[in-house]
This record gives structure tokens, C-alpha cells and sequence, in this order.
């Protein structure tokens, strides 16, 4: 096994010991990874992305099914079934987050994004179904469908806000810029890549670093009046823009929400003095 350069020594002692336990035990057809690991850019506080590929379900299921007593040095875990299914998270030794992902060669995708580095593959098996072309997808009809009706519930929701910003409920305002910037990052994933990116994807995703550092400056809003009043106005702006992004590639989404009603809302919020 050939580690790559940045890999420190704590994390390669783990990978080791996961691909020892497991080919002892389990058999698996390979194993590959992503993330850091396969962009040769960790560093000691990476998390290590680890991938196990089974030939048949049998043998998958066999070893999901002892995941509760696999002999590894793990100070915690949960499972991860709300990203994909036979996900665990690990906390190894070390306080090494460590993500493992149990599939079939059919299965890989579309929850894996490359690159891949393959760590064990003694029969090349794993060479023929990594070396996969990735382009563009378009989004399905039903997120559009849900694209649209976030966009009505964006522009409800900023008339909630200012109705709570009289009442001083600062904190409550505060709170909702979690769902601002999920919904907005929604948004841009769809336009970039065709699909709702995760956290992490947004953030290193090349086409959005500028939108990144956007929403870093202007969507983390302090408890003060104007600070809440600065941030709603940059994300009402925000959401016009990327609405725009996204006709220019879906024009058959169907927006209600009118640009009168949008105009106004914004025109509330800039007549508030703080």
C-alpha cells in the first residue's frame, strides 16, 4: 500500500489497522479513498474517508451486521444513515475522525465524487469502476418543483423577520440565517452541479469560493439591530442574484413569488433605522 505524501504517520497506523481488521474478517473486494487523502493535502486534524467494496451483498451485510463489535480502536461512533446507507462514523484512536463506507461496485455512485485513491485492490477490480467520467447532471423535476417553493417560503420568511425585528426578538432572527444560508447554498449547489451540495462540497467547490466568502462576510449576523437588519438585506440581494443564475439554466422553474412583492419586502428592511 503506497500512502500519499501528506498522510501523517497517526493516520496511516489507523488506516492500517482498518484494512487489517477488515480483510482478515470480512474479505472485502477493495478498498479505496477520498477526500484529503486522495488530494494528498492532509494534515494532523483531516479526517480519513475510507470506502470498503464487497463483490455481493451477502458479504456486505455480514459485515454491517457486526458493525456494533468490529475490533478496531474506536472511542466513539454513531452511524451515518442520513448521508447514505451503511455509513458509520468513527472517533479512532487518537481522536481521528474516521469515515467508514460499506457498498457494492454498483453502488458507489452517486454517493461517491472522485478523486479516488485505491488502497487496496489485489485484483484491480476497483480500477474499471473508479475510472468513471463525471459531468454535469441535470436536477430532477422534483427539486426544481422544491427550488420554487423554498423561494416562496424565503420571501414569507423575511416578512416573519421583520415583523419579530419590532419586537426585539433579536436572537430568534439570528437563529434563522442557519436556514438562509442552507437554502441559498441549496440553490447554488443546484446551479453549479445540478444537485444540493453538502457542507463540504460547497466549500471547496472551485465555482463557489467568491459566493463562500460572501456569505461568510454578510449571512453570520451579530444580535444588534443592525447588524440582523445588514444581513437580511444581503441575503434578500443574494437570493434575487442566484434566482437569476438559475433561470438562465431552468427557465421553466416556476417562481411565484412576484418582484413587486420582493421589491416591497426589500424596501421594508431598508427603511428601518437602527
Amino acid at each position: 500500500m503506497q500512502f500519499p505524501s501528506t498522510i501523517p504517520a497517526s493516520h496511516q497506523y489507523i488506516v492500517q489497522q482498518v484494512l487489517h481488521y477488515f480483510q482478515s474478517h470480512f474479505s472485502p473486494l477493495g478498498m479505496y479513498a477520498n477526500g484529503s487523502i486522495a488530494t494528498n493535502t492532509m494534515d494532523r486534524w483531516s479526517d480519513l474517508d475510507l470506502t470498503l467494496v464487497f463483490e455481493k451483498e451477502e458479504a456486505l451485510l455480514a459485515c454491517w451486521n457486526q458493525r456494533d463489535s468490529w475490533e478496531l480502536p474506536i472511542l466513539h461512533s454513531y452511524e451515518a444513515d442520513h448521508r447514505k446507507p451503511f455509513f458509520k462514523v468513527m472517533i479512532m484512536e487518537g481522536f481521528i475522525k474516521t469515515d467508514v463506507y460499506i457498498t457494492l461496485p454498483d453502488r458507489i455512485f452517486p454517493f461517491e465524487k472522485p478523486p479516488f485513491v485505491r488502497l487496496y485492490d489485489p485484483t484491480k477490480a476497483l480500477e474499471k469502476v473508479l475510472d468513471y467520467s463525471w459531468s454535469y447532471q441535470a436536477p430532477s423535476q422534483e427539486l426544481i418543483n422544491q427550488i420554487a417553493m423554498e423561494e416562496r417560503k424565503f420571501w414569507g420568511w423575511m416578512i416573519f423577520d421583520y415583523h419579530h425585528f419590532h419586537r426585539n426578538d433579536f436572537y430568534l432572527l439570528a437563529d434563522d440565517f442557519y436556514t438562509f444560508r442552507k437554502m441559498l447554498q441549496a440553490w447554488l449547489g443546484v446551479w453549479a452541479e445540478g444537485k444540493v451540495l453538502t457542507g463540504r462540497e460547497f466549500h471547496d467547490h472551485p465555482s463557489l469560493q467568491e459566493w463562500k466568502m460572501r456569505f461568510s462576510r454578510e449571512l453570520y449576523p451579530s444580535v444588534s439591530a443592525a447588524s440582523l437588519r445588514n444581513s437580511h438585506m444581503a441575503a434578500m440581494e443574494a437570493a434575487l442574484e442566484i434566482k437569476e443564475l438559475l433561470q438562465s439554466n431552468y427557465p421553466l422553474i416556476p417562481w411565484a413569488t412576484t418582484s413587486s412583492f420582493q421589491q416591497a419586502t426589500q424596501a421594508l428592511w431598508k427603511g428601518l433605522s437602527c
